[in-house]
């Protein structure tokens, strides 16, 4: 006789109950493992005490497996029916930016997770500011945040940690930019193709003797960049 499918599932807030389950036929590209184990880990309580965390329910909980191989969808060359597996919890999607450029293990595939960000978003968000409205907003339009710009001394942020778990979050710091002398032919050389638009970076130019005036309007926030001449 055939055992039925069964597993802990999460349907409602609260709700935790081990009952039968449907899992359909492998599609191309996929593959059905019968779990014999499984390791019970505190992210599945996680996702039990904050109501799915984002995902939507109802939830199958349950991620350390291994089994045996049911059964293979088409084109599934790597294992085959009855090979012993364990299993990844997360899988590179191979067509995100990170995954075409050779980084699977940084992959944008959305998970159904808080502040999870999908394709077509920005690979990397830099703040040239470093104020705390500047950092928390790049930190919620990039996966990889770059600090560029030196901030006020008690000048703090506030950062959700669930959000950066979620989206394998990463800041880095990067000390005026980093540059070094070397870099400034190719940087010249990009505003000259139109790649670079440095006059935006210029609000205005001022007389050296009104450098104080210059100060004072950076303080205040009201300029990007004062270029002062002789």
């Amino acid at each position: 006789m055939t055992r039925p499918d069964v597993g802990v599932v999460l349907h409602a807030p609260g709700e935790v109950a081990l009952e039968e389950i449907h899992v359909a036929e492998p599609g191309p590209g996929e593959v059905r493992v019968r779990i014999e184990a499984t390791g019970v880990c505190h992210s599945d309580l996680h996702v039990i005490e904050n109501d799915g965390w984002g995902h939507a329910l109802p939830v199958l909980l349950g991620h350390e497996g291994a089994g045996i191989v049911e059964d293979v969808g088409d084109g599934v060359t790597s294992v085959a029916t009855g090979d012993r597996v364990v299993i990844g919890w997360k899988a590179a999607c191979g067509r995100c930016a990170p995954c075409l450029r050779g980084e699977p293990r940084q992959c944008k595939r959305p998970p159904a997770a808080p502040g999870r960000l999908g394709e077509g978003r920005a690979d990397f968000a830099f703040d040239v500011v470093g104020r705390r409205e500047t950092f928390e907003l790049a930190l919620s339009l990039a996966p990889t945040v770059v600090l560029i710009g030196l901030s006020p001394p008690d000048e703090r942020a506030e950062v959700v940690l669930p959000g950066l778990f979620a989206r394998r979050a990463r800041i880095v710091v990067s000390h005026g930019g980093d540059h070094l002398p070397t870099d400034f032919p190719q940087l010249a050389q990009w505003a000259l193709d139109g790649q670079l638009d440095l006059a935006a970076m210029v609000t205005r130019t001022a007389p050296l003797a009104d450098w104080a005036e210059a100060f004072d309007a950076m303080r205040a926030g009201d300029v990007i960049r004062t270029v002062l001449t002789p």
